[in-house]
């Protein structure tokens, strides 16, 4: 009998209010018309798998938003003037259940795929190992879609001492449009992000292929969620048994133009049919100095990188629109001669693992392995040893985590977990620091908008869902 699954969220509307400056947004977001035979077959449930990957690099996930949102919301980049203005509501903070920021229906649009394909296992008629192996792929995917929506729509393990007690998200594991969760608190949410990759690492496959999860990025992406939940011993372990590399000297900015996967765990294939360009959402280029920018370095933030260091001319390029240069961002503009063109999403960076090494050793008390691993990446982005200890050595690494992972997503996750304050320069836009500084210039730690709001759609397709306090 055939059966029509829809994503969660979708009961009632499919119509919500997204940071595009409120334009309208309708779609089906990932809804899948199956019936029992229709995943049996390997190539089957490796098309399925695919599909769950084609949702994650979709322009309201890894295709811009988780890529754009955290660092437009933070203290790295200012607005340009003379851009088109995109993004305001995020950006000013203004944020609130009509005009809504964020990847939330996407990122249930991954889950319910993910679901899909753990639903039809029974019937899989290949080999165990492979199995086994689609099994972690879509445990892992499920696991990194709830993850990213609990990093933005609710509190952090770490962020505050009731965070945990707080408003976690709805953990769906089951392919059921008729479905209306509940949110669970933080800590039960963590540990199901948790266990779906504990899990997960021990039944994938040692390598998929590039664009895949495999079970050295699960190990990675693990670090990252240890971290996040305060889990410090074990991001500690998880980072020492993940194999990578850094980048060094040309080879590192080469990884911005898919020249070079050095360093690259997890990253999602764009190709021009998906008609998505990341860099797009920070600039628009017509020629290499012609470049009109959405968004720039904030002046204060371009001056903490050093002369020699090398991710200066990775992520900087000076550009012109206007008659007025701007500090332009380089890091995804596209590569070669395809400005503005596709250039594949990396998800997670040997890089961070390092850092994560770095910030979990120092937060158990172990500066001597914090110092190391903080010189190793320095020492690979062209910079001689720091030689701090104590809080310096807390900040040197708080430093080299924002320089290093700069418009990938993080910044305003990482302010949010440490309980701080976003707190911007008096700055303008252009690229000797003078024009319009940013209009709004503190988010005070402990403010409820560093949990962003649950639509309204949402919240009328689901009535056990709760609004996040303060909106």
């Amino acid at each position: 009998m055939k059966k029509i699954i829809l994503s969660i969220g979708l009961l009632v509307s499919a119509i919500s209010f997204t940071s595009c400056e409120s334009e309208l947004e309708v779609k089906p977001f990932s809804s899948v018309v199956t019936d029992d035979n229709t995943y049996v077959t390997e190539e089957e449930f490796d098309q399925g798998v695919k599909g769950i990957y084609s949702n994650m690099r979709g322009g309201g996930y890894y295709g811009g938003t988780m890529f754009i949102v955290p660092d437009v919301t933070s203290d790295n980049v200012i607005i340009s003037q003379t851009g088109r203005l995109t993004q305001r509501t995020a950006n000013s903070w203004l944020y609130n259940s009509i005009s809504t920021v964020g990847a939330y229906y996407t990122n249930y649009g991954v889950i319910n795929r993910a679901n899909t394909i753990l639903k039809y296992l029974e019937n899989y008629q290949g080999s165990e190992s492979s199995k086994n192996n689609f099994k972690g792929e879509a445990l892992a995917t499920r696991a990194i879609s709830h993850f990213d929506i609990l990093r933005q729509f609710s509190k952090i393990p770490t962020q505050s001492a009731d965070a945990n007690q707080s408003l976690g998200i709805a953990y769906v594991t089951e392919v059921d449009a008729l479905q209306t969760p509940a949110r669970l608190n933080v800590a039960d949410s963590y540990a199901k992000v948790i266990a779906d990759l504990e899990e997960a690492l021990t039944i994938i496959g040692a390598d998929n292929g590039t664009g895949r999860l495999n079970e050295n990025a699960v190990k990675a992406i693990l670090t990252r969620v240890y971290l996040y939940n305060g889990d410090y011993q074990k991001a500690l372990d998880m980072s020492n048994d993940v194999n990578g590399e850094l980048a060094t000297g040309s080879t590192f900015e080469q990884i911005w133009t898919d020249q070079s996967e050095t360093e690259v765990l997890f990253k999602l294939l764009i190709t021009p049919e998906d008609n998505i360009a990341i860099g797009t959402l920070y600039s628009q280029s017509s020629s290499d100095t012609e470049i009109r920018s959405e968004y720039v370095f904030d002046y204060e933030f371009f001056q903490l990188y050093e002369g020699g260091d090398i991710r200066r001319s990775a992520y900087y390029k000076p550009g012109t629109w206007d008659g007025n240069d701007y500090n332009a961002i380089k890091k995804w503009l596209g590569k070669g001669t395809n400005r503005n063109g596709e250039v594949d999403a990396k998800v997670m960076r040997f890089g961070e693992v390092i850092l994560n090494r770095a910030e979990s050793a120092f937060m158990l008390g172990d500066e001597t392995a914090a110092l190391t691993a903080v010189n190793l990446l320095r020492n690979a982005r062209g910079l001689t040893n720091f030689s701090g200890s104590g809080e310096q050595l807390l900040n040197e690494i708080k430093l080299q985590r924002r320089l290093d992972l700069a418009f990938e997503g993080h910044r305003f996750f990482d302010i949010k977990r440490w309980g701080e304050s976003v707190i911007r320069s008096n700055k303008g836009d252009l690229a000797d620091g003078t024009g319009t500084p940013a209009l709004v210039r503190e988010l005070p730690s402990g403010d409820h908008r560093f949990q962003f709001p649950i639509s309204l759609a949402a919240l009328q397709a689901n009535e056990n869902l709760q609004q996040n306090p303060g909106y």
